[in-house]
């Protein structure tokens, strides 16, 4: 790769800081098509690319800012069309799956809903674990379309998840929705998750019996018998 591919990128993140947003997005466009011109023969994964760089952030760092950039600057149709072409360009793996979240929640920004629908349907099918993805489709529904949500909630979002910082935010989501509806029932459940799992496994402490025969020694310590002592 060349050293202009490089200077695209890093005078790009420069021009940000600077509030240039259209001049970054021209030096990144510019940057990306040298990306896709040499991999076009050669599908690849973002761990082989390596921070090939040389400086940070890494490669999937850097076209995710893009990506984010674009949905900043409400270029919708932008946002879908480089996150297709990245899921295009680079093998399938878990370092791409923000690019799929990306293509819904632009969908649900431009006002295609009912694709926004089908679209993360089709994800929960294939990755129905997915906290983030889980997230990202409750985070659009929310306002949208509530009850769809509260449905998205009870097939997805178990009790019996595990409580721990991925799934923080999703409960709290998930309980802010449930309020909207007035469920109150819902809501106690999904609010005393984190309360119920800090609980879970804890041991209780298991107070043994000692059982002391008539003639054995007491133990309160005095060297009597227990018959002529406490065992009164």
């Amino acid at each position: 790769m060349s050293n202009q591919f490089t200077s695209y990128i890093i005078e790009g993140y420069d021009a940000l800081k600077s509030n240039q947003t259209n001049h970054t997005i021209q030096l990144w466009q510019k940057g990306y098509q040298l990306l896709s011109d040499e991999l076009q023969n050669e599908k690849i994964s973002f761990l082989q690319l390596g921070n090939f760089f040389g400086f940070q952030p890494s490669i999937s760092k850097w076209l995710k800012d893009f990506v984010d950039l674009y949905m900043k600057n409400r270029q919708y149709d932008e946002v879908i069309l480089l996150s297709q072409n990245i899921l295009d360009l680079f093998i399938d793996n878990k370092y791409v799956h923000d690019f799929r979240i990306s293509i819904g929640q632009a969908l649900f920004s431009k006002g295609d809903i009912q694709q926004a629908y089908q679209h993360f349907d089709q994800l929960l099918k294939k990755y129905p674990n997915d906290l983030e993805l889980i997230y990202a489709y409750l985070s659009c529904l929310k306002d949208d379309d509530p009850n769809k949500a509260k449905a998205i909630i009870l097939k997805y979002v178990p009790l019996t998840l595990e409580y721990n910082k991925s799934s923080e935010a999703l409960f709290k989501l998930s309980k802010d929705i449930l309020e909207a509806l007035h469920d109150t029932d819902l809501v106690r459940q999904y609010q005393n998750v984190n309360k119920t799992q800090s609980e879970f496994g804890k041991r209780k402490p298991v107070s043994k019996k000692v059982t002391v025969g008539r003639n054995d020694p007491c133990p309160c310590g005095s060297g009597k018998k227990y018959k002529k002592c406490c065992g009164r």
